[in-house]
């Protein structure tokens, strides 16, 4: 919406005030006229001010007078507004102002629905193109200032109308244009994009309406076998008998569930008392020759530990004072607390050790014979912690109830529990850490000569340890990295040596080896009997498949043994370039 500019002497205020009060009254909307009422001397602020107010207006109504054709003021904004183009409305100092507002409104104004409305379509948007051109210069010409292509063109279409185009429109027009192709090439782009890519979908449903259904097929296949996994989580036999009912097409969700439920540790002794016993608790603080049970009546079940083909126990009399007797079976310095219903503190000559958290309600915590595990019952499982690290180690299921209670054998080797009707065992496969160290990643283990140290193979060599106390005793590195190892059951590898894995060919063969891709190599890092001459040294060979091997360093008659010509012991070193996996160990070179 424009407005009328009053452009008028200070000595003429009264009467200009009338005409103000009475073109507000006709027009009923605010803000329609501007005039000056501040009285300031001509500055640049005020300059910029006026030259924006006569942009923007519809008209210039000049209040003349003797005094007003004396304003230098007065005369630069009549000049201003006939170089803009604005159009300019005299009128009279002294006459009637209702009637020169009636005169005004006659020349310049339209009806609307809102009422009285001065508007002037080309000088609308002539005034707007230079609003928006000069604010996006001002701001430093940033792209979300543009216009979109159509209003570019309505505003173009000014041009028509004065004053002359300055440089920055025409500037603010030509940016308009290039972000509306830019766009319009986006979209086009996006468009043929989806085009393609709907159509090469419908067509590959097309060519293959099999591919949805198979899909499908194998979703649903996943999909029941994570919920036996899960069913294999909670009990390991309820899994083996989902397992069984599986056909010949689901081979692998097959495999995953019974690999699964086979690698839970399952109680491989148990048997039962009379029905109808409860609160089954062990009479010893460890299992010894016989497993003794006492109910809360206080009558005693006795079965030999070794009789893994009886399967109920013996009624025996259980003297009430030797119940649940005895020094605990773990060394007399540890002890334990439960704090909560899944948190237990090991306490080592009183000072807490290890807290360790099961993550779910255990009852019955036990510390081994041996001092290094932490059992506690849970449902009808049993979580093994490692005192050494304060974690658990593993959990052991299949129990056919809750369990109650726990014992240890005085071996630490296999676990009691007591359930709903009876008892149940687990044998534990036990291991020696050699040596603990997040930072290595070790392929093999080999043996040594010393029934008490072990060769450990990682990338870069091999290192003896020793088996007490896992320190380093000996070292061997190559310039290469290692894949594995193997060792012989004598544990004669030591010494290891290395030979670059690609060896530099004779001149006459250059052409032709160049020509073929290095393979893997194997390396033989081994002390053999003494050589048949003295003079003599024996040196690793190198083997590799169809590629030319140099001879030894040094001769020595004594062959290699059989066993060795399958890969055992050796080490095999692949380069980071080369991929392919050694498929046999041949080519040896005899001098």
């Amino acid at each position: 919406m424009q407005h009328l500019f009053l452009s008028h002497s200070h000595q003429d205020r009264d009467w200009v005030d009338q005409l103000d009060i009475e073109l507000q009254r006709r027009l009923q909307r605010p803000g329609q006229i501007w005039i000056d009422k501040r009285n300031i001397p001509p500055t640049i602020q005020w300059q910029m001010e006026v030259r924006d107010a006569i942009e923007g207006a519809a008209a210039l109504v000049a209040c003349e007078s003797a005094s007003f054709h004396a304003s230098e003021n007065c005369r630069y904004e009549m000049e201003y507004a006939r170089r803009f183009g604005t159009r300019i409305v005299p009128v009279r100092v002294g006459d009637d102002p209702g009637a020169a507002a009636d005169y005004i409104l006659d020349v310049l104004v339209t009806y609307d629905e809102h009422g009285l409305t001065i508007a002037d379509v080309a000088r609308a948007d002539r005034m707007e193109l230079r609003r928006l051109a000069r604010a996006w210069h001002q701001l430093g010409r940033p792209r979300r200032a543009l216009v979109g292509r159509w209003h570019r063109r309505r505003l173009k279409r000014s041009l028509r109308q004065p004053p002359p185009a300055e440089q920055f429109e025409l500037d603010f027009l030509r940016a308009s244009l290039m972000r509306a192709r830019r766009r319009t090439v986006v979209a086009v782009a996006a468009v043929l994009i989806a085009v393609c890519g709907g159509g090469s979908f419908l067509w590959y449903a097309a060519r293959n309406p099999a591919v949805g259904n198979a899909n499908l097929l194998q979703a649903s296949a996943y999909h029941e076998q994570r919920l036996h996994l899960q069913a294999v989580d909670a009990d390991p036999y309820t899994g083996l008998a989902l397992a069984a009912t599986r056909t010949d097409n689901e081979s692998f969700t097959d495999a995953s569930v019974i690999a699964a439920a086979l690698g839970y540790a399952v109680p491989d002794d148990a048997f039962t008392v009379d029905r109808g016993r409860t609160g089954l608790r062990f009479a010893q603080c460890f299992v010894t020759r016989d497993v003794i049970l006492v109910d809360s009546a206080g009558d005693g079940w006795r079965r030999t530990a070794t009789a893994t083909d009886v399967r109920a126990a013996t009624r025996v009399s259980v003297p009430p004072d030797t119940t649940g007797s005895g020094s605990p079976p773990w060394p007399a310095e540890l002890s334990v607390e439960q704090v909560t219903a899944g948190v237990v503190d090991v306490y080592n000559s009183g000072t807490l050790w290890r807290t360790i958290r099961f993550g779910a309600p255990v009852v019955a915590p036990q510390i081994s014979p041996n001092g290094r595990f932490l059992a506690a019952a849970g449902g009808s499982g049993v979580q093994v912690a490692d005192l050494g690290t304060g974690r658990v180690r593993f959990t052991l299921r299949g129990a056919p109830g809750a369990l109650t209670d726990l014992a240890w054998s005085a071996d630490s080797a296999r676990l009691w529990g007591t359930a709903a009707n009876g008892a149940v065992a687990w044998t534990l496969a036990d291991a020696t850490t050699l040596r603990d160290d997040p930072s290595a990643a070790y392929s093999a283990i080999l043996p040594s000569t010393d029934p008490h140290r072990w060769w450990l193979v990682d990338r870069h060599g091999l290192i003896l340890i020793d088996e007490a106390d896992g320190r380093t005793i000996e070292s061997r590195t190559v310039p290469d990295e290692l894949a594995r190892g193997a060792g012989a059951p004598d544990g004669s590898v030591r010494n290891p040596s290395w030979r670059p894995p690609w060896p530099r060919p004779p001149p006459s063969t250059g052409a032709a080896m160049r020509s073929r891709p290095p393979t893997p190599t194997v390396l033989w890092f081994s002390t053999p009997p003494a050589p048949s001459s003295p003079s003599s040294r024996w040196a690793p060979r190198s083997a590799s498949s169809g590629t030319w091997s140099p001879r030894p360093r040094a001769t020595c008659s004594w062959p290699p043994p059989p066993a060795w010509s399958s890969g055992c012991p050796s080490a095999t070193v692949t380069s980071p370039t080369r991929r392919s996996p050694l498929s046999r160990t041949s080519g040896w070179s005899e001098p």
